[in-house]
């Protein structure tokens, strides 16, 4: 059983404010199929295939992005030939590969290490196939990519973590916009992170740690657990968690797959 001075005060995902923070991107060039315009003389998209490497299905996030381009695809003329890399890095390498040897028009790909998905997009590179990463960004800075779309992940951390901090210092009668109130709050939270190679799952840690870190929140306590943006992972990381600390008051989630996950581990410990 859970014996906590406070409840647990909240679970918070990230992954609630997706869409909240600015949109990132480099420059592109025309999409495909710009040319399929009367008198337009750049070739038309007519018959090309556009690889698709995806980290993964596990997520209703990425079902969603899977039709949202296949279906822009299909509306530029294009065919989609999608992969699923099951967040595999030597996986999705071997894609790209594959679609290199298919002679693909373009690839888009979720990288889904920030640094080994140089490896593939080089490959690309020498290919001349230009290629696209979506949600998530190549950190090495040899990567050459001809664009990238991905949300303020940062942002978005430091907003669940703003909104967390509220709350917690609401709790107490604490000013959370108070630096000298801030400092007063004492609490043991936990920081449940996605993959630690996600450049989405690293910048929404970089969000969270601007709000709470040793100088801002002296008298916090960060319990710091990879839930790997997995159900199954965050219920079997936070369950410990949760035993060997009950003064737990409250769990930051990288996205909602860790809050469901975090939420049964909370159920499962209390039921014991």
């Amino acid at each position: 059983m859970i014996r906590r001075s406070f409840p647990l005060l909240a679970i918070c995902a990230c992954v609630g404010l997706f869409g909240c923070g600015p949109e990132s991107k480099t420059t592109a060039p025309p999409p495909p199929g710009a040319g399929d315009n009367p008198g337009d003389s750049r070739p038309t998209s007519a018959g090309k295939t556009v690889g698709v490497s995806l980290t993964s299905r596990n997520h209703n996030f990425f079902l969603g992005m899977e039709q949202g381009v296949v279906d822009e695809l299909k509306a530029q003329g294009l065919e989609a030939d999608v992969q699923v890399a099951e967040d595999s890095a030597t996986k999705q390498q071997e894609q790209v590969d594959l679609f290199i040897r298919k002679g693909v028009s373009a690839i888009i790909m979720v990288p889904e290490n920030a640094k080994l998905a140089a490896i593939p997009i080089a490959a690309a590179n020498k290919a001349n196939i230009p290629i696209f990463c979506i949600d998530r960004r190549v950190t090495d800075p040899s990567a050459n990519v001809t664009a990238t779309i991905e949300t303020d992940n940062a942002a978005m951390g430091e907003e669940a973590a703003k909104f967390a901090l509220k709350l917690l210092c609401d709790r107490r009668k604490l000013d959370s916009t108070n630096p000298e109130d801030v400092k007063k709050l004492k609490t043991t939270i936990v920081h449940n992170w996605g993959f630690k190679t996600a450049s989405s799952a690293q910048d929404r840690a970089r969000g969270i740690e601007k709000v709470f870190n040793a100088t801002a929140t002296p008298g916090v306590k960060v319990i710091v657990v990879v839930g790997e943006f997995s159900v199954t992972k965050s219920q079997l990381v936070m369950a410990p968690a949760l035993t060997i600390n009950p003064d737990i008051e409250l769990v930051l989630c990288h996205n909602d797959d860790n809050a469901i996950g975090t939420l049964n581990a909370v159920l499962d410990v209390k039921k014991g």
